[in-house]
Formats: C-alpha cells, structure tokens, sequence
C-alpha cells in the first residue's frame, strides 16, 4: 500500500528534518508561481513592444522558474541515496545536473540583475 510506505518512511526521520526539505519545496513553488505570473504578464504585452528592462525581468523570470524548480522544488530528491540525505532518490548524475542548473541560474541572475541596475539608472 503506497500510503502505509510514505507513512513508515516519513516516520523514520525527525520534524526537523522533514522541515528541511519540506519547505524549500513549499517557498520554490511559491516562486516558480510568481515568476511564471511575471513571465505571462510580459509574455502578453509581445516582447517586441515592452522595454529592455521588461526583456531582462522576462529572462530573469524564465531562469528563475527553472532554478526554484530544479534547486527547491526537487531539492533533496535529486541527492544520491548514499549521502544520507533525508528523502534523497538520486544518483550522482542528477545531483551534478541539479548542481549545474543552480550554479548556471546564479551566474545568469547575477549578470541580469547588474544588466537591470545599468538600464534602469
């Protein structure tokens, strides 16, 4: 019964623990639905019409969707089940992929913040 496993798997791990990783996945969720609705709130203006600071928060928009999504919402899923970690399924490869979506969504949010504070002066 699917129900009875995530309860006895739930059960082996303490309320700190589970809070952990439950609620970067509730805070990237929350994020990924906020970008998106900036996303889509651009998106319907036509990119050709909206100003570069718009073009930049758009991308800014899409990238952070990916990386709440790859960074929070799948957090600790994606860990390789050796490390220890609570509720890790991965393996090494999706622990690097994970790795490399986060490090790539900081680099690009850096530069596109700095690219906004430029523009908008």
């Amino acid at each position: 019964n699917p129900k009875t496993w995530i309860l006895f798997t739930m059960t082996n791990y303490t309320a700190l623990e589970r809070s952990i990783v439950i609620l970067p996945k509730i805070s990237g969720s929350l994020s990924c639905i906020g970008s998106a609705l900036i996303a889509r709130h651009i998106a319907k203006k036509g990119l050709k019409d909206v100003s570069l600071a718009s073009k930049i928060l758009f991308g800014i928009s899409i990238v952070d969707i990916i990386d709440s999504f790859f960074a929070y919402v799948l957090g600790s899923w994606m860990a390789p089940r050796v490390s220890g970690m609570t509720f890790a399924v991965g393996n090494f490869t999706t622990c690097g992929v994970q790795g490399f979506v986060h490090v790539f969504g900081i680099v690009y949010l850096a530069t596109a913040y700095t690219e906004l504070s430029i523009v908008c002066k």
